[in-house]
């Protein structure tokens, strides 16, 4: 699909965000294509997670309305929270990955503060180890921080974690989301994923730092989607009573990790342990690891000041840091 046709399904999709009724005719006028251009361009939103109904002399409508994302009503559900200072947030349609974009204005700026960057989908969201990240549009969270620290590389032991109790925090005080973190970079409901962690550093390696914070959650993703991934997955609808609206939990995450980031800053994670470990959806289980080298299997005993995974085996306590690694409980 060619970047015009991208943009035009993108703003297709936004003009039928409300789930109404348009007219071929409407939309056409309102894109400045024809109404030809317009039936070929709604038979390709099923690109983007679109499922549109069609009535013939009436029009289009989407079977499920959009929550798009709105910097002004993110702005006004910032009050229910603590009000951040210094940060700037920004909105856009779609992106390659928000990842990438900060990262790149971390090479090229002296932006100062803390910058939010919020997408309604992401064409190449990664996870760990280069993982695809499923991005439908306006459905999810896709959500990147730019945090300027002075700390060196040592100094960001443990972010990811502190990051983690900062998302399941906010999960479970604001939305009555039961969630759990598994170690290093997931959050859990029932034992399902709902959502991830990414971080990319820029920077002198012993400071300062300019860390790029990736953040994916899943807030009302389509039962037909969840089914295509390649681990149990949930989303925060499923979990909630009543709608759950995308801009107040990007403001609700947006507060939370602005002062995690700041007490991170101060204190480092040993802020965060204790935390962590009362969220910790494996605590006392066998688990297998696996690395390079080959699985370790052992009993998970949480974590240590620094993060590191602690792992008991045949009577002894190692600590497992991340790296190219994956853990699950073993059956």
């Amino acid at each position: 699909m060619s970047d015009r046709g991208v943009n035009v399904s993108v703003a297709l999709a936004t003009l039928l965000a409300d789930g109404r009724f348009r007219s071929g005719t409407s939309l056409a006028a309102s894109l400045g294509i024809s109404r030809a251009a317009i039936w070929k361009r709604i038979a390709k939103l099923a690109d983007l997670g679109l499922d549109v109904e069609t009535c013939r002399s009436v029009g289009y409508r989407l079977r499920e309305p959009l929550d798009l994302l709105d910097e002004n009503l993110i702005e006004q559900y910032l009050a229910e929270f603590t009000p951040p200072a210094r940060l700037s947030i920004e909105i856009r349609r779609q992106v390659d990955s928000t990842n990438k974009i900060l990262l790149e204005r971390a090479r090229n700026s002296e932006l100062t503060g803390l910058s939010f960057l919020l997408a309604e989908q992401q064409l190449d969201g990664r996870g760990r180890r280069g993982r695809h990240w499923l991005s439908p549009f306006g459905r999810n969270l896709y959500l990147s921080a730019l945090w300027k620290t002075d700390h060196g590389l040592q100094g960001l032991d443990g972010l990811s974690l502190a990051v983690g109790v900062a998302l399941a925090s906010t999960l479970k005080d604001d939305f009555s989301v039961p969630a759990t973190l598994k170690w290093p970079n997931d959050i859990l409901v029932a034992g399902r994923k709902i959502g991830g962690i990414l971080l990319e550093v820029e920077g002198d390696l012993s400071g300062p730092l300019s860390v790029v914070i990736g953040i994916g959650l899943n807030i009302n993703m389509p039962d037909a989607l969840v089914a295509t991934i390649d681990q149990p997955a949930t989303d925060m609808q499923h979990h909630s009573v009543g709608h759950v609206s995308r801009n107040r939990v990007a403001a609700a995450v947006v507060a939370r990790l602005s002062e995690s980031l700041d007490l991170f800053d101060r204190k480092g994670f040993a802020a965060f342990r204790d935390l962590w470990v009362g969220l910790d959806a494996l605590s006392g289980a066998e688990v297998e690891i696996i690395t390079p080298s080959g699985p370790l299997s052992g009993t998970a005993r949480g974590v240590d000041q620094k993060g590191a995974l602690l792992v008991e085996a045949a009577g002894r306590i190692s600590a497992i840091v991340a790296g190219d690694l994956s853990l699950r409980a073993r059956s």
